[in-house]
C-alpha cells in the first residue's frame, strides 16, 4: 500500500519520476523486500516486518466506536543490529531516520531529545510515549494492570532481546503510566464499547 507506482492510480508514471536522474539524483528507501517502487532506489535500508515493529494503524471511518490498535514487537528481527545514539537496535525505518538525525545533530533527538531526561534516542522512546498517550485520556484513562497482568506481560516477552525489549527501559520511558502502557499493550490497543457510540 505504501508503493506509489502499486498502489496509485496510473502509478507507473512514478517510474519514469523515480528513474529522472535530474530531477532525483538519489533516490534512497526502507523496505522489507526489493519491492515495485523500492526496485528504483539507489539504496535500500531492510525496515522490520510486521512482528518485528510498532504500528498505531488507527481505524477506518466507517467505523462508530473509537478503537485505536497498536502493534508492537512479538518476535526479534533478523535485520543487522545498529548503533544509533550509543545504543544498539536492529536496523529500521525509524532507526535510518535516527541515525541520519544523530549525524547531522538535529535538535530534538538523541539524549534529552523530547525534554530533559527524555531521550528520542530508539524508536521505543517515541511508542511507548504514544501508547501511554493513549493509554491516558484525562476524561477516561484505562486501569493499571495487575500485578498478575505485568507478569504475564513480562513472561510474554522474555524471548526478545534487549535490543527490542527492555521492561526497565519502557518503563523509566512510561514513568508513572507503566502500569496502564502493560494494561493496554496486553490487550492491543484500545476499543471503545458499542455503548460509547451513543454517548
Amino acid at each position: 500500500m505504501g508503493a506509489p507506482s502499486y498502489s496509485l492510480p496510473a502509478g507507473q508514471t512514478q517510474i519514469a519520476a523515480l528513474m529522472n536522474l535530474e530531477n532525483i539524483p538519489l533516490y534512497f528507501a526502507s523496505d522489507i523486500t526489493i519491492g515495485s517502487t523500492t526496485m528504483y532506489a539507489d539504496y535500500i535500508f531492510p525496515d522490520l516486518h510486521y512482528l518485528e515493529r510498532w504500528e498505531m494503524q488507527g481505524s477506518h471511518p466507517n467505523m462508530p466506536v473509537k478503537v485505536q490498535p497498536v502493534r508492537q514487537p512479538v518476535i526479534a528481527s533478523l535485520n543487522e543490529v545498529v548503533t544509533v545514539f550509543g545504543q544498539q537496535q536492529p536496523i529500521s525505518y525509524e532507526t535510518v531516520w535516527l541515525a541520519l538525525a544523530e549525524k547531522l545533530g538535529f535538535p530534538g533527538f538523541g539524549p534529552d531529545g523530547f525534554e530533559k531526561g527524555q531521550d528520542l534516542c530508539r524508536p521505543d522512546d517515541f511508542y511507548v510515549r504514544m501508547v501511554a498517550n493513549i493509554a491516558y485520556d484525562s476524561k477516561d484513562p484505562v486501569p493499571d494492570a495487575s500485578d498478575a497482568e505485568v507478569e504475564i506481560f513480562l513472561k510474554a516477552r522474555k524471548h526478545l532481546p534487549k535490543s527490542v525489549f527492555d521492561a526497565e527501559r519502557w518503563q523509566a520511558i512510561a514513568g508513572p503510566n507503566w502500569k496502564k502502557v502493560v494494561y493496554l499493550l496486553n490487550r492491543g490497543g484500545r476499543f471503545d464499547t458499542q455503548e460509547a457510540r451513543h454517548s
